[in-house]
């Protein structure tokens, strides 16, 4: 059904809204930019599912241009004096005021998921999944212009002279002489090629065809040559003329030629994502769009670049964790940081270098990135990584768990641990009969693994498992949580739950509108999890479930996290959201009845111990909250605590394993509050 002919700009996609409810943070910046345009003082970037932003001063910061339905995949733009024209998957739209209104342009289309865009002189050029129409009148009125092109959509145009060139999804390139109204065939080098780009330069045209490299013609299309020697990549997703330079996007970088194509050389200094989709040219300038890392900017013909992406929050956030007062984003285009709960970010990706990250652990003052390029480790809050995959044989990391001194890394070919803080690694997987080991989960001393196969246990560090399959319908885990004596598995079908440490699960998706899940997290007493439906929250143990989302336009979450004061959640295309805890979970809600009085830390049980204790405190106010273990000469052993933590009693458990038998002591502090206390280990 169309939609009215004029959109109002919704305020859906604003940084803070005046309710509190959702708010979207600002960041992390950069994010997945499918298409770059610009007209006058004006630059626009698309994004596949963000929408679109627009910057008045070259980059330096942008601002949303919301087009009034936010799941809009936007996969092309165009300019054309004071209009901007998006292509969306759900039609075409024009604004002539910087997206104050808003018109959808595709009346007549048998399509109206719109694949590219060709502004020509005074012509327009929409290609659909159903043919190609022209526009001689901005979008008011459109003719069809596809007479001779083949069934494929069309993915780009350009002009060289006279003659209109369209690039085709699996046809090969095609050619009209008479502004579209009939194609023919250019040429038999590239038929059957899917061709993603093409641009012109004086008299020679340049196709990039996917896979098969890049080729060019001196004769209008009639014939084509290779034209890519020096390139290291043959996926190449978009061109640009400079003066006399002609640039070539690819997955690899970027690649400039000098020499109309004889040779090439990469230009990619500075990109800290070389995974490129786009590129414009500005006066003075060009901008790259990127998969993951925003847009950047070059001046000096592309021998190096600036990231330019303050206020681009089309970040895809894939995990979250909290390290110390941090919050810690890792996205599909490397790891940000947070301090203030996301007023503001920094990028914290030195030396990372895989930036598709997948998961994240913190260990003391370690953190730990899991990418498909292996683990990696910071020991600076993020300033700086280095890779930790000594004895990794399977470096396709999915999951990451924590237990005392141990780190597990969970991969395409099972479970590794590491007792040496990452140096080193092992296999172990005596038991895990299924790969790949997609969650991790660390209940006490046992560790739940979510396999294809279900869930599998260890209680002893991956020296043997055992299947906790019972009652699992969907024997496909993605995502594990627990807090106390529950344990939920997060599947297609929904949330499986178990009480007896993986014995017997149930389902437990009572009020849950949607079952895949996309994520799980738990706070306390507090569950809760993502699904095509958005954000739920259970407040009885994953027993039944209620939806929060209401007040916010935020899709797609991937990731959640909370502080104990927030909960964060991490989306695809939109950065990083958060949302107090006090208006979705009951008990903070119905005030502080049976909370502590005071803060207060309990003797460790059992004293003496081998290998495990557990420790036992109350905070009586929300506080940061720090719990560390010393020994005799004050040289710190392990941190059990160190987070936001709400009011409430609190039971942690140190696995000292590894550690000389003797005397330590332990120390609370949260706030003002100072405790200490003393325990004896007996090996």
């Amino acid at each position: 059904m169309k939609r009215n002919l004029f959109l109002v700009l919704l305020a859906v996609c604003t940084a803070f809204q005046t309710a509190a409810q959702w708010v979207q943070t600002n960041g992390p910046t950069g994010g997945m930019v499918e298409c770059l345009a610009s007209s006058g003082n004006d630059l626009y970037a698309g994004s596949y599912i963000g929408g679109v932003y627009r910057s008045s001063n070259d980059g330096t910061t942008w601002a949303a241009l919301p087009i009034g339905e936010s799941n809009l995949c936007v996969l092309a733009l165009a300019t054309n004096g004071p209009n901007l024209f998006v292509g969306t998957t759900g039609g075409l739209f024009r604004t002539s005021n910087n997206g104050s209104t808003w018109m959808e342009t595709d009346s007549g289309f048998a399509s109206t998921n719109i694949r590219s865009l060709g502004v020509i002189g005074s012509n327009l050029y929409a290609a659909t999944l159903s043919g190609v129409y022209l526009s001689t009148n901005n979008g008011t009125s459109w003719s069809r212009a596809d007479s001779g092109l083949p069934g494929s959509y069309v993915e780009c145009f350009t002009q060289s002279g006279g003659s209109l060139f369209a690039g085709t999804f699996g046809g090969g390139v095609y050619l009209s002489t008479n502004n579209g109204a009939t194609w023919t065939s250019a040429g038999t080098e590239l038929t059957s090629a899917y061709v993603t780009s093409m641009t012109a330069k004086g008299g020679i045209v340049f196709a990039a065809s996917s896979g098969k490299g890049l080729f060019r013609s001196t004769d209008n299309g009639s014939h084509w040559l290779r034209a890519d020697s020096g390139m290291t990549a043959t996926s190449i997703r978009c061109m640009t003329v400079w003066g006399t330079n002609v640039f070539a996007g690819t997955a690899k970088g970027i690649f400039r030629s000098t020499n109309d194509g004889t040779s090439w050389s990469a230009v990619s200094a500075g990109l800290t994502n070389t995974d490129i989709l786009a590129l414009t040219l500005r006066t003075g300038g060009m901008f790259a769009g990127t998969n993951g890392g925003g847009v950047f900017f070059s001046t000096d013909n592309g021998s190096s670049w600036t990231e330019v992406n303050a206020g681009l929050r089309n970040s895809t956030v894939q995990c979250l964790a909290l390290a110390g007062p941090a919050l810690v984003a890792g996205t599909y285009g490397g790891i940000h940081t947070s301090t203030d709960r996301g007023a503001s970010w920094s990028s914290a990706s030195s030396g990372l270098a895989e930036r598709d990250v997948q998961a994240l652990a913190v260990n003391g003052g370690q953190i730990f990135a899991a990418t498909y390029g292996g683990v990696f480790l910071s020991t600076n809050n993020g300033t700086t990584w280095t890779a930790a995959n000594t004895g990794l044989t399977n470096q396709s990391v999915r999951s990451l768990a924590v237990e005392g001194n141990a780190v597990f890394a969970g991969t395409w070919g099972g479970v590794f641990l590491s007792t040496t803080g990452g140096s080193s690694w092992v296999q172990v997987n005596n038991g895990l009969t299924q790969f790949p080991a997609w969650a991790l989960e660390v209940k006490g001393t046992t560790l739940c693994a979510g396999t294809d196969g279900g869930v599998f246990l260890t209680t002893d560090r991956g020296t043997s498992w055992t299947a906790a399959k019972t009652g699992l319908t969907d024997t496909s885990v993605y995502y594990l949580t627990s807090s106390g004596s529950t344990i939920l598995a997060g599947t297609a079908s929904g949330i499986f739950r178990s009480t007896d440490n993986g014995a017997h699960w149930a389902l437990a998706n009572t009020g849950l509108s949607a079952t895949w899940v996309y994520a799980l997290a738990a706070n306390g007493n507090n569950f809760f999890t993502a699904t095509p439906a958005g954000v739920f929250v259970s407040s009885n143990g994953g027993v039944s479930w209620t939806s929060v989302m209401s007040g916010t336009s935020m899709l797609y979450v991937q990731a959640l996290a909370s502080d104990g004061a927030f909960l964060f959640a991490g989306s695809r295309h939109s950065g990083v959201w958060r949302r107090p805890l006090s208006e979705m979970v009951t008990s903070l809600k119905d005030g502080r009845v049976g909370l502590p009085a005071s803060c207060r830390l309990e003797q460790n049980y059992p004293n003496p111990f081998n290998p495990v204790t557990s420790i036992q405190f109350s905070i009586s106010s929300s506080q940061f909250t720090i719990l560390k273990l010393y020994d005799l000469l004050g040289q710190e052993v392990a941190t059990l605590v160190n987070e936001m933590k709400e009011p409430g009693v609190y039971t942690v458990s140190w696995d000292a394993r590894g550690v000389s038998s003797g005397m330590y002591f332990y120390q609370l502090r949260a706030g003002d509050f100072v405790a200490t206390r003393n325990l004896l280990l007996l090996h």
